[in-house]
């Protein structure tokens, strides 16, 4: 167990790598959370949300995941999200 701290401490104070190896680097303390949540779903560019602007719909469903989470946002580094097809 030692020995695990150890190469973690020296994983964090090793030069950075850069590109992909940067960003799949694992380390023992990494925490990843994943939740799905959706947008409710309407027709194409004639559909409830077609006045509404993608940033509004990511700014109410990160609410919920924040609601739904109920983590400290203060704690978060990364996220990450899909979008399937954007009509705009």
């Amino acid at each position: 167990m030692a020995t695990e701290r150890l190469s973690s401490i020296l994983s964090h104070i090793t030069p950075a790598k850069s590109g992909l190896a940067a960003i799949t680097q694992k380390n023992p303390d990494d925490v990843v959370i994943t939740l799905a949540i959706r947008t409710p779903l309407t027709k194409a560019k004639k559909g409830g949300f077609k006045d509404t602007p993608l940033d509004g719909l990511v700014f109410k469903l990160l609410k919920e995941v924040v609601r739904k989470s109920r983590l400290d946002p203060q704690m978060v580094e990364d996220i990450c999200l899909g979008n399937v097809r954007s009509y705009r």
